[in-house]
């Protein structure tokens, strides 16, 4: 379902005010779970397609991503301000990956595509899901999922904008990679040790969920 876009900044304006005093509420160190996370870089494949949508699966018939493993993302964002940690209610989380043979849609030879790319808004409670695939490899680059978290002021302008990536397990990135839908792309030629941006700071837990995977992460954006 597609949003009126004037709602959620109207949303995301109300959230953000109060989140100065929620912030002021809490003493230093409340939420111990709460630690800043990496910036890494959007990379040269986001593309702002302002797709409110948290299956990014939905809507195509492309072999590399019907029938990729599925990967299912619960994710929570924290704002961190001099220690202190609050649920960032009101943001803009958008999520991108490559399909099983390392392509993202709207570039290159995918342009006019737009699979494995949507946002969603943060509830109160910080929290968005997202059903996309786990993502294949291409060169220079393990397999990863993109992250952008963005807050909003009147008149649509960023107020702030924080870029990170999502790393999984060499294992699981090996059964993945070796399963039908992966295999024609060929034998990878980096793992997450040789990988310019791996950090294990954003490494997901995953579980086995059916015949995919499912995981739950917590981001902490550093406000101030």
């Amino acid at each position: 379902m597609h949003h009126d876009d004037r709602f959620t900044r109207r949303t995301a304006l109300g959230a953000l005010a109060g989140l100065g005093a929620a912030l002021a509420g809490l003493p230093a160190g409340a939420a111990p779970d709460c630690v800043i996370s990496p910036e890494l870089t959007a990379g040269p494949f986001f593309v702002d397609e302002h797709l409110d949508r948290s299956d990014v699966t939905a809507d195509t018939g492309v072999p590399g991503v019907r029938n990729a493993v599925p990967l299912r993302l619960a994710l929570r964002v924290y704002a961190i301000n001099a220690g202190r940690c609050a649920p960032l209610a009101g943001a803009h989380v958008d999520l991108w990956n490559a399909d099983a043979l390392g392509t993202y849609s709207d570039v290159d030879g995918a342009r006019g595509q737009r699979f494995l790319r949507g946002y969603q808004v943060t509830g109160r409670d910080g929290a968005v899901a997202f059903t996309t695939v786990h993502p294949g490899w291409y060169p220079s680059r393990t397999p990863h999922v993109h992250v952008l978290v963005r807050t909003y002021a009147r008149g649509n302008d960023v107020t702030h904008s924080f870029a990170t990536q999502l790393f999984f397990d060499d294992a699981i990135n090996d059964t993945v990679l070796a399963s039908a839908a992966y295999r024609p792309h060929g034998a990878r030629d980096t793992r997450n040790a040789n990988d310019a941006f791996y950090t294990p700071k954003t490494l997901v837990p995953l579980k086995r969920e059916g015949r995919g995977y499912a995981g739950t992460f917590t981001l902490g954006v550093r406000f101030g």
